[in-house]
């Protein structure tokens, strides 16, 4: 916005030496003819008529500068985009879209806002004083200018019929696939966003889209299974909430029960932007409350440390900062052999099991981040050193972090496949690292030859 009022800026600053000769030469032109004898009249014309050619040769190249530019941007704009999504389909629908449906601008002064149109807004020598290159070449930079290369509203893939949501379309995962997915969703998970609507009650999806039931949702994906310990937490809600809340999150715990794990933390992702609309006050309080509901039971499980986590990196956590210094090696790995090691049991009920993935994570950590020698916890790490392991995490470098989120992926793996716990607490984890994963299949953890 800073460039466009800039740009026409300038073009209205050469826009008024033209101006200002047309006056001139129309004021000179009326004092000629008043007096013959009068040469100021006929240097009036003169300069008014140098003005005038001056502005106008100004306007014709400030205009085709100011559309050069305006082109070039908007391919950097589409670049970013990608950049920042990780997926060129989206943007290749709307630009499709956006082809079939343009229409043009009949004001007189169309050319002047032109660049700061999202299609071009006249055809006007429509190569020279073009604002945005033809949508062909756009596509063509963004490899989606053959017929039905394109994935827009129309034509993203539907859901599968009525096939299960959490696999429909995808494809087993293997721990390099679950490395390579982070931060790049493909069509099946383009096709399990589209469908994912119709696949949750409406009052669930009501409010995650809402700050008033983002709360209450938050709290039903946290509400345990077991009568007693469920009681101990709908009273602790009850007391820092009140009974609105409370009636409000044994609806949407009734609802949201038989919701896969895939579309429970899907939810959550819907929730966090309304609950980031909160003041800082009312978000420090909700992460409270989150920590004491993980904690009723005494035993912080993975899921739940992760969820407090992300509540905390992706709700709370809004002030920008200096980029936090990595971690010592030492203590990198000794964050990475706690997390390993709550997966590794929360992951599989057998002892042996359970050690045999610990080591196993352990070995893929790779060179980045030197294995910490150690031997599988009698009891899975409380919920305050996961935490704490994790926030020393998300400092180190995206190198270290691929390498972490393979350890991850191999310790959950150990047993040749994924339960839909272990791909959740992976999900969970990934968020707080700031390294998106998005759904993926259940199935073999191992790779395919």
């Amino acid at each position: 916005m800073r460039l466009n009022s800039v740009l026409m800026g300038y073009l209205f600053g050469i826009l008024a030496v033209g101006m200002v000769g047309r006056s001139v030469l129309r004021s000179g032109g009326r004092r000629g003819l008043r007096s013959s004898r009068s040469r100021g009249g006929g240097v009036l014309v003169l300069a008014g008529l140098g003005l005038f050619i001056v502005g106008s040769a100004g306007v014709f190249v400030g205009r085709i500068i100011q559309a050069a530019v305006c082109r070039q941007r908007e391919f950097l704009a589409d670049a970013s985009a990608v950049q920042f999504s990780r997926q060129s389909e989206g943007l290749a629908g709307a630009l499709s879209k956006i082809a079939g449906g343009a229409s043009l601008l009949t004001a007189g002064r169309a050319e002047e806002v032109s660049h700061m149109l999202i299609a071009p807004g006249r055809h006007f020598l429509a190569g020279l004083f073009a604002t945005h290159p033809p949508i062909e070449a756009r596509l063509k930079a963004l490899g989606h200018l053959r017929a039905g290369s394109m994935v827009g509203p129309e034509t993203a893939p539907a859901m599968a019929g009525t096939g299960d949501p959490r696999t429909a379309g995808f494809a087993p995962v293997t721990p390099q696939g679950v490395t390579e997915a982070v931060g790049r969703p493909g069509a099946p998970q383009m096709a399990f966003a589209s469908g994912l609507r119709a696949q949750v009650p409406a009052a669930i999806w009501e409010a995650a889209h809402h700050r008033a039931g983002a709360v209450p949702l938050l709290m039903a994906l946290l509400l345990d299974r077991a009568s007693r310990i469920r009681e101990r937490q709908l009273a602790m809600l009850d007391a820092r909430y009140g009974r609105l809340v409370v009636r409000q999150t044994l609806d949407l715990a009734e609802q949201t029960s038989p919701l896969s794990h895939t579309i429970r933390l899907s939810l959550l992702d819907l929730a966090f932007p309304y609950l980031r609309e909160m003041n800082p006050p009312r978000r420090e309080f909700l992460l409270e409350t989150v920590e004491r509901m993980t904690e009723v039971d005494g035993d912080v499980d993975a899921f739940e440390a992760a969820v407090a986590g992300a509540l905390r990196s992706r709700v709370l956590d809004l002030e920008p900062e200096a980029a936090p210094r990595p971690p010592p090696e030492e203590r990198a790995a000794g964050a990475a052999a706690i997390v390993l090691a709550a997966l590794a049991i929360e992951g599989h009920s057998d002892r042996d099991a359970a050690r045999r993935a610990f080591d196993e994570g352990l070995a893929a950590l790779g060179p980045l981040m030197p294995a910490p020698a150690g031997e599988l916890p009698a009891s899975r790490p409380r919920g305050s050193e996961i935490r704490a392991a994790l926030q020393q995490l998300d400092a180190l470098r995206p190198a270290a972090k691929r390498e972490l989120v393979l350890a991850l992926a191999t310790a959950a793996a150990s047993d040749g496949r994924y339960s839909e716990r272990e791909l959740e607490i992976l999900r969970a984890v990934c968020s707080i690292l700031h390294c998106p994963l998005p759904p993926l299949a259940l199935g073999t953890g191992r790779d395919q030859t």
